[in-house]
């Protein structure tokens, strides 16, 4: 057998980019794939609501990663038993023989780009979606508990499982050798197992969650028993020359679990057992941001896990976790770090990545910020959605080239942010004349400041980019440092305006204060906070907290004023517990904690000022901390007040953004999008 780092080392015939090895092929088992990006398998919501069937919708989303040039592609968490795995709630189902029509008509499309296609198999065991318990859910249905190795309760999702009796776990060895069946006769290319994140075959394999006292549990080799059982059952049902992937867990980040080094071992067990690839990554439910981390954390900060696994193995394998740019991705293999690089969000918010990378078009790709909206969006059961990529999700309906009007319109965009400069590269770009009008002196609206906060670098990245765009975009006058009135917009004779004016910081009146800071001004540089000064930071939301980091950055050590029983309430859940964590310290993440540099109270309400003390109310009593300056981060108003007056004038004027409602800057990059996507029927 080849070792890993002799497979696949030859270049195709066209053009690489300057990136040579990526742009190499390389063999898994028995296919060869075009080259060395691997479209990492992810949920999205978008499969069928009633049986988790494949439809158009998630056709056209793998269509436009296959056309993007992906070398490899693997469909997501696909569950094999659909009545105790729905994970999330609307899985992909390959249980029954009756979707695979379906299934395959997936494929076909996909390989017609010349794509190796994959389907992850999984049961997401304790991790089981809490609304499949509920009996209110299906009347007919008694209540339920999740299936695991034990009866761990699982924190995150706040589940009480049941232990699956041993003749349940021989049938369930059964369930995904038929499910691999299945895929093979679909036509894909190969099988991945999801031995990873916490679900069912990592629940076996972990003495966090094993606590088992027959042959599946105690020893590490009875621990193996189960994944071992489905690799066998696997192969026997499709083959010896059917390539099997697993993708797996090495570093579960959790105390009383396994680390590298045991996963490491694992990989090497299950190798004999005829494994062709290994997908490493790391962490459970329970410690979330380790899977998805948000904002923080350097490109390609998993790597070592990778690599670890492929100084132990024989067959390919690839890395994951936030790899980001091509850049980063050549380095990792040319290092030798991995045989292919797996990218999931980043796929998510450039489909065109590899396309792009590859014809050295590397300014034009749309950068992925890393701030788990996609996620997001599948906590809330809703299709999952890209904050800078408004047609993630979307495909069947519409695409990034919207094509010319018939009629070029004249139209005028009111704010330089991100739903403005969407709007206004968007419209251009299909023919119109538009004029921008920008009070500031540059264009970027609230990225210019929170970009500012720790760890919030990427969505730099990301504003340059919407302003190339727009620089780059025919057809655009843009005009800076100017506060446009009803008279300036009215005199560019528009057929519709979009008013993206944004928002303004909320400043709550705390008597004997004086005049109200906002986190905004503090971020933005517009007032200066000494590191001797006592800070309250009123308001424990996410700009509360990132406002704090920002501070304590600076120096400062920090009282914070929560309204809530806890902090970063409006962030979401991944986001959440790692501001937790970073500034309370109370998870079990490897994340540096800034506890001692913040005192937070919650459920507090302000009061007043009175002699260099701020007196407020927590928990029904009064407190009083040293105040020097308050900073305020309790929200935002819409400033709404220009698209009134044009209204008032008989103006047609759409209101985007944070002008129509303060919320997140998806929204505002997807109400950019639309207003161009429907400008001929406003």
């Amino acid at each position: 057998m080849a070792k890993n780092s002799e497979i696949g080392s030859g270049t195709e015939g066209y053009g690489s980019g300057g990136f040579e090895k990526m742009f190499s092929p390389v063999e898994i088992g028995d296919i060869r794939a075009k080259n060395r990006i691997v479209q990492a398998p992810m949920q999205t919501n978008l499969s069928g609501y009633t049986e988790g069937e494949i439809n158009e919708r998630l056709i056209e989303y793998y269509m436009e990663r296959a056309k993007g040039g992906v070398g490899t592609i693997v469909v997501g968490a696909s569950a094999v038993d659909w009545d105790t795995c729905k994970s999330p709630v609307n899985q992909k189902n390959i249980s029954y023989d009756r979707h695979i029509p379906g299934w395959a008509a997936l494929n076909d499309e996909m390989q017609s780009y010349g794509v190796k296609t994959f389907v992850q198999i999984h049961h997401a065991g304790r991790q089981m979606a809490p609304h499949f318990l509920d009996a209110n859910q299906e009347p007919d249905v008694a209540d339920r508990k999740p299936i695991s190795a034990s009866e761990v309760t699982e924190k995150f999702m706040r589940n009480e499982p049941r232990a699956m009796e041993t003749e349940e776990v021989e049938e369930m060895v059964e369930r995904f050798g038929d499910a691999a069946e299945r895929v093979k006769r679909a036509g894909f290319s190969g099988v991945m197992l999801h031995g990873a994140h916490g679900y069912l075959i990592e629940q076996f394999m972990s003495p966090y969650t094993n606590k088992r006292g027959d042959k599946y549990g105690g020893s590490f080799e009875n621990r193996l028993r189960f994944p071992r059982e489905v690799i066998r059952n696997v192969r026997e049902k499709v083959g010896d020359d059917y390539p099997v992937a697993l993708r797996i867990t090495v570093e579960e980040y959790i105390e009383e679990g396994y680390h590298l080094e045991d996963g490491v071992e694992i990989c090497k067990e299950l190798e004999t057992e005829g494994i062709d690839w290994f997908d490493i990554t790391a962490g459970i439910y329970e410690v979330m941001p380790t899977i998805f981390y948000p904002w923080a954390q350097e490109e390609a900060y998993r790597i070592h896990h990778a690599e670890a696994v492929r100084d132990a193995v024989d067959v390919p394998v690839s890395g994951v976790g936030k790899i980001r740019t091509p850049e980063t991705a050549e380095r990792i293999l040319q290092d030798g770090q991995a045989d292919m690089v797996a990218m999931a969000r980043t796929l998510l918010a450039d489909p065109e990545w590899p396309k792009k990378s590859r014809d050295g078009r590397l300014d034009e790709i749309r950068p992925c910020i890393s701030c788990n909206y996609c996620t997001q969006r599948l906590f809330e059961d809703k299709p999952a959605a890209c904050t800078v990529n408004p047609v993630m999700g979307r495909e069947i309906r519409y695409g990034d080239d919207l094509g010319p009007v018939d009629e070029p319109l004249d139209v005028a965009v009111v704010g330089g942010g991100p739903a403005g400069m969407e709007a206004a590269w968007r419209s251009a770009g299909r023919g119109n004349s538009v004029t921008l009008f920008e009070e500031n002196e540059v264009l970027g609206g609230h990225l210019l400041v929170h970009s500012v906060p720790p760890e919030k670098d990427t969505l730099e990245d990301f504003m340059e980019w919407e302003r190339r765009k727009v620089a780059q975009t025919d057809g655009i006058d843009v005009r800076l440092g100017t506060q446009a009135t009803v008279d300036d917009v009215t005199a560019t004779d528009p057929d519709v305006v979009a008013v993206a004016t944004g928002s303004s910081p909320s400043l709550p009146d705390i008597p004997g204060s004086g005049p109200g800071v906002s986190a905004d001004d503090v971020l933005g540089g517009a007032v200066d906070v000494s590191a001797n000064e006592n800070v309250v930071v009123i308001g424990g939301g996410t700009v509360g907290c990132e406002t704090a980091l920002h501070l304590i950055e600076n120096g400062n050590d920090v009282v914070m004023l929560a309204m809530d029983s806890d902090i970063a309430t409006d962030a979401e859940p991944i986001y959440m517990m790692h501001l937790r964590e970073k500034l309370e310290g109370q998870e079990n993440l490897p994340i540096e904690s800034v506890e001692d540099s913040v005192t937070i109270y919650t459920d507090a309400t302000p009061g007043r000022v009175d002699d260099g003390q701020l007196i407020f109310q927590t928990d029904g009593r009064d407190e009083s901390v040293p105040c020097d300056k308050i900073v305020s981060a309790v929200g935002y108003e819409s400033n709404d007040e220009l698209a009134n007056d044009l209204w008032d004038a008989g103006v047609k004027t759409v209101v985007l953004g944070d002008a129509k409602t303060p919320g997140e800057l998806a929204d505002a990059v997807k109400d950019g999008y639309d207003f161009a996507r429907n400008i001929e029927d406003w």
